[in-house]
């Protein structure tokens, strides 16, 4: 009777997975609970941005959709089944995750939910970390409702949100008011109207005064002077001294460009390999990628010193992560879908990403291998002794084509019988078979699953998740598999974690916000 009750096979078992689906590609893939999928969305949005993949109306025809709409859907969904959670995973978006746009939509949105709503008084000021926060919560809530006031016929801002933008004017001081006192659609005197913060002291009473008169100080920002006096070589040079961090970052072309002195070069370079000023900067690992990749072809005397400054800055940013030991094995996915730009104004793809990650994983553990996958696979060989950005140059001329075989890193490790201690793989999660239809050709799952078989049973999956489509690789319930997402190089203390015996980590994170006061605000470039 084999015909008709035949051994369950490791393809059959990938097919009959309670939670498989298929990804924009057609290829296997799993569902993610609703938080975890929504947790998947926010850490990896820019809003308004578009995605390499678009959405498929029930027509069957692709719309513009850039998938922000998919993370309110997601968003409501978990608002019915544990509203706080939708507030505190803003939370930990802006304070962990170093995200700005995407935590005060969730928190407008939170001030829309009747579910949501009684805890956004208590989470705002937490997501409220810079006073141009403020205005941006109000306009997107006027673009929403229309405009906003105590006496608009159109519509008002709701109570929790009001008293949690009142509460979170009394964390910030007159300079950060000043210089973010900008023109636009809402001014900040127009929040404090709206808003009436009660001021605790007579000072903050006259603070207030001058925000609702707009005769707040002007702090001289490098951006006044600039914009008032000329991007000339004497001005930057006279600036350079009083830029924060991420501006120096930034204008570093810009300083070749004008030819400051060698005093200033000299001065730049102190700024951006201070220790305590790189920590203290909350910066992307890729924005200092991208900070090199913009200097490395400019004609100047100075060029190798800032370059050389960069990639110091770089590693001094990732100084303090945890250590992996054993042996880790990573795979960077740079298919054709990993090499969209991460923003329509920047020059950063998610392989720029991927790649980034795995070079600085490469420095965490105690032993590496490591590897690229597209059509074809290819093993990258890194000295850890390297710089970070020096491994990652290597990377930038390899061509392994455009479809997402995943699979071919966990062959790898079959075929080669190698043993490691955890496997993390870097992707957008669009992977497939391109050998066939994709959907029941070779898969993560079923590669994986060959692996724990037949060469370490407890061995460690991290996913990676770089872009936050809403299916995973492999199910959330495989044991011994963590899903994370995210662009700062924070997410990948969550591995350490995970292996000491978190069961869920970045849950436990996330859970933890909002049990205390939030801090005040400290000054952001």
């Amino acid at each position: 009777m084999t015909k008709l009750n035949p051994k369950a096979t490791l393809r059959t078992e990938v097919v009959n997975e309670p939670t498989r689906t298929k990804n924009y590609e057609g290829g296997v893939a799993f569902t993610l609970s609703d938080k975890t999928r929504l947790y998947t969305r926010v850490a990896t949005c820019l809003v308004g941005e578009s995605k390499f993949y678009k959405e498929i109306d029930e027509t069957g025809i692709i719309t513009a959709e850039n998938q922000d709409n998919l993370l309110l859907k997601d968003l409501a969904i978990v608002a019915e089944q544990d509203p706080e959670f939708v507030l505190k995973l803003a939370a930990y978006a802006r304070n962990d995750l170093y995200l700005r746009s995407v935590p005060v939509v969730m928190l407008v949105e939170a001030s829309l939910n009747p579910k949501t709503k009684p805890f956004v008084r208590h989470y705002a000021p937490w997501i409220i970390q810079r006073v141009d926060e403020l205005t941006e919560t109000t306009a997107y809530l006027q673009a929403k409702i229309g405009n906003i006031g105590n006496k608009s016929p159109k519509g008002s801002m709701p109570a929790g949100l009001k008293k949690g933008l009142a509460d979170s004017f009394h964390n910030f001081n007159e300079y950060q008011f000043g210089k973010y006192d900008r023109e636009g659609l809402v001014k900040l005197k127009d929040v404090l109207k709206i808003t009436h913060p009660v001021p605790r002291n007579e000072e903050e009473s006259a603070l207030f005064s001058r925000i609702k008169t707009r005769t707040l100080k002007t702090p001289e920002t490098w951006e006044v002077v600039i914009s008032t006096k000329g991007s000339t070589k004497e001005i930057w040079e006279s600036i350079i001294p009083k830029m924060p961090y991420m501006a120096i970052l930034r204008n570093c072309r810009n300083f070749l460009e004008k030819k400051v002195s060698q005093q200033s070069i000299d001065l730049v370079v102190s700024k951006l390999t201070n220790e305590n000023a790189v920590r203290k900067s909350k910066q992307f690992p890729f924005r200092f990628f991208s900070a090199y990749r913009e200097l490395e072809n400019i004609d100047s005397p100075y060029t190798s010193q800032l370059l050389t400054a960069v990639e110091a800055a770089l590693e001094i940013s990732v100084a303090n992560l945890p250590h992996f030991a054993g042996t880790t094995f990573e795979t960077a996915d740079n298919s054709g879908s990993m090499g969209g730009l991460l923003s329509e104004r920047g020059t950063v793809k998610r392989e720029d990403i991927a790649n980034l990650f795995m070079a600085i994983s490469v420095k965490m553990a105690d032993r590496s291998v490591s590897s690229i996958f597209g059509t074809s696979f290819k093993v990258k060989n890194f000295a850890k002794n390297n710089g970070i950005i020096a491994n990652m140059r290597s990377i930038r001329n390899d061509e392994v084509g455009s479809n997402t075989n995943a699979y071919l890193s966990f062959d790898y490790l079959l075929e080669n019988k190698l043993s490691v201690d955890r496997i993390i793989l870097f992707s957008d999660m669009q992977c497939y078979d391109s050998r066939g239809d994709g959907r029941y050709g070779s898969s993560v799952l079923e590669s994986f699953r060959k692996y724990k078989r037949s060469v370490n049973p407890n061995v460690y999956l991290y996913s990676i998740d770089l872009a936050g489509y809403g299916t995973a690789q492999v199910p959330e319930n495989e044991p011994r598999v963590a899903t994370i997402a995210g662009w700062t190089e924070r997410i990948l203390t969550f591995i350490p974690a995970f292996e000491a015996g978190l069961s869920n980590p970045v849950m436990e994170k996330i859970e933890s916000f909002g049990k205390a006061p939030a801090k005040q605000a400290e000054e952001e470039d």
